[in-house]
């Protein structure tokens, strides 16, 4: 904002302060994504729209600017590359749970939210979002969403695309520990980008 432009901050469906019963991993939370843009674009006469999003919200990021081509360039922090390896990763290594389980808990999730997030895949998704700019951030020691994820999607994208691996722990962490050196790279993306 302080560098002028026009920011929209919101919380997603079954986030911060926002309804919602259950978080459906982007597969309907991108439509939130698309009606912030309709506001920008139909009652603010907003349309150069770039999107940034950290973790969840990078990934149903990349699923808004599939939809939406009105979204020009995308930031994407700390992101996973398929939801499914991401949800299995995270339910061995953090709560020690087999496979079969999460893969139990995958179906019954998708049965209840009437959703088919266990199949969405990011890396197939970046390839079709070219000639639009995207740039990957990821802290190399995350250990919530591991870097190779980033890095994956990055080989995965079509030009123009970017990545800068920061050497922080800690997931989403990379605006914290390196905050000048991230909004300089974000604001000199923008500036090329967002047109």
């Amino acid at each position: 904002h302080a560098a002028g432009y026009n920011v929209l901050l919101f919380d997603l469906r079954f986030h911060g302060e926002s309804e919602g019963r259950y978080c459906s991993f982007g597969y309907y939370e991108q439509d939130d994504i698309e009606a912030a843009v309709d506001f920008l674009c139909n009652t603010k006469n907003i349309c150069k729209i770039a999107i940034l999003g950290e973790s969840l919200g990078g990934v149903i990021g990349v699923l808004a600017m599939k939809n939406d081509k009105r979204i020009k360039a995308g930031i994407f922090d700390s992101i996973f590359s398929d939801v499914k390896t991401e949800l299995l990763y995270y339910g061995h290594k953090i709560y020690h749970l087999p496979s079969v389980l999460v893969n139990l808990a995958i179906f019954l999730a998708e049965k209840r939210t009437k959703s088919g997030f266990g199949s969405i895949d990011i890396s197939k998704t970046v390839r079709n979002l070219s000639p639009r700019a995207v740039f990957f951030i990821h802290g190399r020691y995350d250990y919530i969403v591991r870097a190779y994820n980033s890095e994956y999607l990055y080989k995965n994208a079509c030009y123009p695309k970017f990545i800068w691996i920061t050497n922080n722990y800690g997931h989403a962490q990379s605006f914290i520990k390196y905050e000048k050196e991230y909004k300089e790279k974000v604001l000199f993306f923008l500036k090329k980008w967002l047109h």
